[in-house]
């Protein structure tokens, strides 16, 4: 999303997915609002591959946090320590229909078994809460991946609504969690222009001269759209050329979602072509499972999948 500086959030056109790790999970209830029971068994192969809960039901809005986010300056070789950034959350939201929840799922999981378990695992988050009418700090969005949670939200109707532009948004929103943990791991080392995810490395595969809109990471005015183009040289999208957190997410949305645009650019375009080959390098040193195969597979196999998805025939839907 595109609201806080170092938020990582997507605006209202994108999916709201929030992992947290004190609501109650999906399936507890029997009541004739329950989802089905295909929805139960992808719940269970969900928890069980990949340790994360799913919550929809019961969830208690807004969930707040205030946190603090260490911040250093970069002079040269030299790390000059900055007090800390003292910032406050909120996640508002509804909770969703038992059938809207239905149609997410089948729409989520065939994604989310891309990725090998462990790439998951090691954000450590713990859950993800399916909500609607979902906001951050008050901006309605569609997706949601904010570093003070162990958590992914979901916004299931903006979500489904857009089946294309919702999938994209799945991989954007968790590749967030996925660069939180990546900085925490450099422990603020590679922090350059005061925000704990600035990449040097990417900033200099970019054309000389050009400068995101929003340096440090934050959001983007109207107009700035995920929709994948070839108008903007060096870019998979105008929102892309909001930050550079934000493109990082863009780049692995789009390798995930629609390889096919992703390959095409990347040959039209060198700029295009050494951002994917810095994503895959990351993801190589992330997930060392995520190699040069991996990719070609991913590229390649039109129903891609890393984790065999659970059998649902001759499930009973109720």
């Amino acid at each position: 999303m595109r609201v806080l500086v170092l938020s990582g959030l997507r605006p209202m056109t994108c999916l709201a997915l929030i992992f947290i790790s004190s609501s109650p999970c999906v399936g507890q209830s029997k009541t004739a609002t329950d989802i089905n029971n295909e929805s139960k068994i992808i719940l269970e192969w969900v928890a069980k591959t990949y340790d994360l809960t799913i919550a929809w039901q019961n969830v208690s809005y807004p969930i707040e946090t205030k946190y603090s986010v260490p911040r250093i300056l970069l002079k040269g070789t030299q790390v000059v320590p900055l007090p800390a950034l003292e910032a406050t959350y909120v996640c508002n939201g509804t909770n969703p229909t038992p059938a809207k929840v239905n149609e997410l799922l089948f729409l989520l999981v065939p994604e989310l078994a891309k990725y090998p378990p462990s790439f998951v695992k090691k954000t450590e988050m713990t859950k993800i809460i399916l909500a609607r009418n979902l906001t951050a700090n008050g901006k309605p969005v569609g997706g949601v991946a904010p570093p003070a949670f162990s958590l992914f939200l979901a916004d299931v109707e903006k979500l489904t609504v857009r089946t294309n532009y919702g999938v994209q948004a799945i991989h954007h929103e968790f590749f967030h969690k996925v660069d939180h943990r990546i900085h925490r791991d450099d422990k603020g080392v590679a922090m350059a222009a005061n925000h704990p995810l600035w990449d040097a490395n990417w900033e200099k595969l970019n054309r000389p001269g050009f400068a995101y809109l929003n340096p440090p990471g934050g959001g983007a005015p109207p107009g700035f759209t995920a929709e994948p183009t070839d108008k903007f040289p060096g870019f998979l999208s105008r929102y892309s050329m909001a930050s550079l957190l934000e493109e990082r997410a863009e780049v692995f949305g789009y390798m995930f979602s629609n390889p096919d645009f992703v390959e095409k650019r990347a040959k039209a375009d060198p700029v295009v072509k050494s951002k994917v080959n810095r994503m895959k390098a990351i993801l190589k040193e992330y997930c060392p499972e995520m190699d040069e195969k991996y990719f070609e597979r991913l590229s390649t196999e039109r129903n891609f999948r890393f984790v065999a998805l659970p059998d649902l025939s001759g499930t009973p839907k109720k």
